[in-house]
């Protein structure tokens, strides 16, 4: 079976996540950053622009793509590194080519054959070949941020300079679709080998940009890399600003100093809807927030504790307080529209403070100190900490808040060293079984609540031979045994509207999952 492709040419919207769990005017040239970290643009009268200045919510903590373990990072990291394939308007059912031109598959989807671009530069002037192609799907499974996702890879061998074979463990039917995905970025061979994982120095991809500067607690600095497969961007200068306030960000924008802001407050959203500057759209992604226990820890090991601290919290509200209303209340951890999230879902513990004293007097709750984790450094993740943490005293819960910066809780929570924590997460549209894998596997990296069994891995294994109505039937299945036993309490799904300069050209919608979108195909009109 042969696949072919011909390129095309997407126009992107500049849409950017909110940050993990506590998991963007007029002139040309470069923007330089102010005294207070902002970026300020120099005008040039009917001259398009030829930079962007992003906001970002926090210090990334990696841009090498097998290595980041929260998706935030990767708006950076995509604009570095291509794939071998691209998904336009999140469709995973309709791959474009990128670093891969023609792949064959063989009926049973243990054996792929890519056919790899050919000539295309590294930002540092080598060459690409199969066998940075092999090296990157090899690490894919080594990586122990990405092997519960990729683990279906066995192996890739370079068959010539530009080819690679890759044998599967058993049928991955959606591989090219999770080729499409960031964390399979193409990275340079030699660079990884010589300066290791996560090191600065190898942040050398074959992307339309190419890393510049990093200030941490300030900006990372991006240029084009014209001499790229892809040509010349438009935009040619990307400054990703830190800014955590959002009224600082709100001023920026009005500023025209930043050239997107999402507001949090339905006052900045009236505040902005009528100015004739600016144009606006609602958007949903697939990313939900919720309220996870690590079920090998004392109290958070009893169910009818967690019962208790789900009656306890009034999701409606709580997502009311964090978002001013603009965004929507989950029922689960698996986004709607996905394949498996069941119609009509509702989280089966509502608010009932009463029920939540009952359930606590009933498992004999005495008073212990539990950790509450998220980053307190990012308001919204800020205020739904101290949120819950008003619901749960309320009950008779003695919470230990532990907010902690951005960096911090990604590593206590990567090393299960929580209690209860704001957890960020959303299962993959493009291959949903690679998410349930991460969850819910002994060896799920994402397995946060640290639930497993020899029944669930045996269970999960056997999914990968389903076809999509099995495999639909299957997840929900599980995610109703997750929800009976409360492993998690989901809070909400984010959301809202997405404001932006109106000379600021756009096309299309970004792929559902993280809104993830490659700057080089925006442009400035005049």
């Amino acid at each position: 079976m042969k696949k072919s492709y011909a390129p095309t040419v997407l126009a992107v919207i500049l849409i950017l996540l909110l940050a993990f769990s506590g998991c963007s005017s007029t002139g040309g040239g470069s923007a330089s950053p102010t005294a207070s970290g902002q970026a300020t643009n120099a005008p040039a009268a009917d001259t398009p622009r030829t930079n962007l200045n992003i906001r970002l919510y926090a210090d990334p903590t990696s841009m090498d793509p097998q290595m980041i373990t929260s998706s935030y990072d990767a708006i950076m990291a995509i604009q570095v590194y291509d794939c071998l394939f691209e998904a336009p308007d999140g469709n995973f059912e309709n791959l474009q080519p990128s670093l891969c031109e023609t792949y064959e598959v063989n009926d049973t989807a243990t054996e792929y054959v890519f056919h790899i671009r050919k000539n295309v530069p590294f930002q540092n002037g080598d060459i690409m070949t199969a066998e940075d192609v092999a090296f990157t799907l090899n690490r894919l499974v080594t990586s122990p941020v990405t092997s519960v996702t990729y683990g279906g890879i066995a192996g890739a061998e370079v068959i010539d300079d530009a080819t690679v074979k890759v044998t599967c463990n058993y049928p991955v039917f959606r591989l090219p679709s999770m080729l499409a995905m960031y964390p399979a970025g193409i990275v340079n061979k030699s660079l990884v080998e010589k300066y290791g994982d996560n090191a600065i120095e190898a942040i050398i991809g074959t992307g339309a940009y190419r890393f510049v500067e990093w200030v941490p607690g300030s900006k990372v600095v991006m240029k084009a890399f014209n001499e790229g497969w892809r040509g010349a961007p438009k935009i040619q200068d990307v400054n990703f600003v830190i800014i955590l306030d959002n009224n600082a960000a709100r001023m920026a924008f009005q500023n025209e100093e930043l050239d997107d802001f999402y507001p949090t407050t339905r006052a900045d959203v009236e505040l902005l809807k009528d100015d004739a500057r600016f144009v606006s759209q609602p958007y949903t992604v697939a990313v939900e927030d919720h309220l996870v226990y690590n079920t090998v820890r004392p109290w958070c090991d009893n169910i009818k504790f967690r019962q208790a601290v789900a009656h306890a919290i009034d999701r409606e509200a709580l997502t009311d307080i964090c978002s001013d209303g603009i965004w929507s209340v989950a029922e689960s951890i698996i986004p709607p529209g996905n394949i498996a999230y069941r119609d009509g879902l509702k989280f089966p513990y509502e608010y009932n403070p009463e029920k939540a004293k009952q359930l606590l007097s009933e498992c004999g709750y005495d008073g212990t100190e539990i950790g509450l984790l998220y980053t307190s450094s990012y308001p919204v993740s800020n205020t739904w900490g101290t949120t819950v943490e008003g619901y749960l005293r309320a009950v008779g819960i003695n919470v230990k808040m532990e907010g902690a910066d951005y960096a911090n809780v990604v590593e206590r929570v990567v090393g299960r060293d929580y209690d209860m924590c704001l957890f960020e997460y959303s299962v993959s549209y493009n291959d949903p079984l690679s998410s349930y894998y991460a969850l819910y596997r002994s060896d799920g990296f994402y397995n946060v609540w640290q639930v497993s069994s020899e029944e669930m891995d045996n269970l999960i294994i056997s999914m990968y031979g389903m076809n999509d109505a099995q495999l639909s039937e299957a997840m929900q299945g599980i995610d109703a045994w997750a929800q009976e036993q409360c492993i998690y309490v989901p809070c909400y799904q984010q959301g809202g509207y997405w404001f932006r300069p109106a000379k600021l050209a756009v096309n299309t919608t970004p792929e559902p999952m993280f809104g993830h979108v490659r700057l080089c195909y925006a442009n400035w009109g005049s």
